[in-house]
């Protein structure tokens, strides 16, 4: 009898146990979340699959413009996001149960590198895809509350909303910024202050398309993102080419006015579908605004 009781409290145990992601790494970052929305499961699974289908246009990751991707990792929904510089990938898995009126939500997100701090990012990853309005979040489909949230920590993963949302401001738009490298020439370039000046690049979302004609002495060039899937067309002095060329290796000067619709994507495609305007560069030294378009199907 006791023997009986044993194997069905641990089937209970097992039945209650948070599904987690698979990790190759020894010891490695990961955030358990477990929270209650005040909506049904249908509409809270609606809203995750938007936001994963509706990046870069609809929706973009708040986190640093990472990339999620569904996979087929157990629960309810799954994924796995590409941090925004591309480095580092994490896995997570989302079980949805109703409850009456509500639907608790259980997601866990591991780290697939040897890991001890993680800035917050695993607990961004889960956050991201179901946070509301009142979280200052910019739902798709359906903006809904949650409550009762308890999070569960891996090595020395971290909680920190205030990270998730560093990318969220939306400067006013301006054409291309050159200030104190206006009379820099090329040779003043170092090896070592190129370094300096890429770990100060910032990305910063904009309110609307920048470029669609560009104005004498500005000309307009491009360059392909095939990695994160979008290219990217902007005013520029010719002047300046070497200089962003620099840190922009695919940058291209166009022949027409509409470089991004003729590139091909690796399927065949073409980048057709405006998505978004942003600006990348170094605040207050050196910076260049561009519209990003991405391949029909994909906003």
């Amino acid at each position: 009898m006791m023997y009986r009781t044993a194997m069905l409290a641990l089937v209970l145990a097992t039945a209650d146990a948070m599904t987690c992601p698979s990790t190759s790494a020894w010891i490695a970052c990961g955030m358990k979340l477990t929270t209650t929305a005040a909506t049904s499961c249908d509409k809270v699974l609606a809203e995750m699959k938007a936001r994963v289908a509706g990046q870069y246009g609809a929706w973009h990751d708040p986190h640093n413009n990472g990339t999620y991707s569904v996979e087929s990792y157990g629960g309810t929904f799954s994924t796995k996001r590409l941090t925004g510089d591309g480095k580092y990938t994490d896995k997570q898995i989302f079980t949805l149960t109703d409850e009456g009126g509500s639907c608790k939500i259980e997601g866990c997100s591991r780290s697939q590198v040897t890991s001890v701090l993680d800035g917050g990012t695993n607990y961004c990853d889960l956050k991201m895809l179901i946070c509301g309005s009142a979280d200052g979040c910019k739902p798709v489909l359906n903006d809904f509350t949650s409550s009762g949230e308890a999070t569960e920590k891996f090595s020395q993963a971290s909680v920190d909303m205030g990270a998730c949302l560093k990318v969220l401001s939306k400067p006013k738009a301006q054409p291309i910024v050159e200030k104190a490298l206006d009379a820099l020439e090329a040779p003043a370039l170092s090896e070592k202050m190129l370094p300096l000046l890429k770990q100060k690049m910032t990305v910063t979302a904009e309110d609307g398309p920048c470029c669609t004609d560009c104005a004498e002495p500005l000309e307009k060039y491009y360059s392909v993102d095939v990695p994160h899937g979008f290219c990217g067309e902007t005013c520029m002095d010719p002047k300046k080419y070497w200089l962003f060329k620099i840190f922009e290796s695919n940058l291209t000067k166009a022949t027409d006015n509409t470089p991004c619709a003729e590139q091909f994507t690796p399927t065949g495609g073409h980048y057709t579908n405006y998505s978004s305007t942003v600006t990348h560069g170094v605040p207050g030294l050196l910076s260049i605004t561009l519209d990003l378009f991405a391949p029909v199907g994909r906003r």
